[in-house]
């Protein structure tokens, strides 16, 4: 229904950066046909790191400009680009999880004469129904772990950025939070897209075991070349 003043209302609507932490029995996602990435920005900008001062900035050029451009720039584009699908894949992982009882994606049907996924993320969930191999890991850290790393993000000021007090409170729900992922492992891991729980305190052992997972789904895949004519009777002047 429609209301003047969502807020004095029981139907609460917010963005999905305001329902951070937040659970909903229920979750639409009406608009997933539209594109991945929005309009750019009218500027790119360069930081060296995230809590370096901007050194570098751009007017925004379509992709023939930026191929004639240093490549130092090309960079910073591409740079911006992985950002933003980066942002839009994360915002869509937080719509995802926030929904207890049903969620309910929207998207309209593909047409007969579509040759590639669109850019979008409706363009994505086709994936799953066409054969592609998902592969879903779970990394999971101790909470004495997680201490040492939020207190390391504390002694190094170089680290700040990636401190939020918010995780504090978070940290006093571990048990909560515990219980919450066990029911995401139990239900949500299928035969053609199984969970995989990754110890995550010893980083070399993390990445050991992804790298022997990855490997053997590749190995199941028994991926080939494609094949080709016969170049027996090609020569090159």
């Amino acid at each position: 229904k429609q209301v003047p003043d969502p807020t004095t209302d029981n139907v609460r609507v917010m963005t999905v950066h305001q329902s951070k932490g937040l659970e909903f029995d229920v979750v639409v996602l009406p608009d997933l046909d539209g594109r991945l990435i929005g309009q750019p920005d009218e500027f790119v900008v360069n930081r060296p790191s995230p809590t370096d001062p901007i050194d570098r900035v751009c007017r925004y050029r379509n992709a023939s400009i930026q191929e004639l451009l240093p490549a130092g720039f090309q960079k910073m584009f591409d740079d911006q680009r992985q950002s933003e699908i980066s942002e839009a894949l994360c915002v869509l992982y937080v719509a995802v999880t926030r929904a207890r009882h049903a969620l309910h994606m929207v998207t309209a049907p593909s047409l007969p004469s579509e040759r590639k996924l669109p850019k979008t993320t409706a363009g994505l969930l086709p994936l799953a129904e066409e054969g592609t191999k998902i592969v879903k890991i779970f990394l999971h850290i101790s909470k004495e772990e997680q201490k040492e790393r939020f207190q390391d993000r504390l002694d190094e000021p170089d680290k700040h950025w990636k401190f939020d007090k918010d995780d504090l409170n978070k940290r006093e729900l571990w048990d909560d939070y515990q219980l919450a992922f066990q029911d995401m492992l139990n239900n949500c891991t299928t035969d053609h897209a199984p969970w995989y729980v990754i110890p995550g305190d010893q980083k070399w052992y993390r990445n050991l075991a992804i790298m022997q997972i990855l490997v053997d789904t590749l190995k199941e895949m028994n991926l080939q070349y494609p094949e080709s004519d016969d170049l027996s009777d090609v020569v090159i002047d």
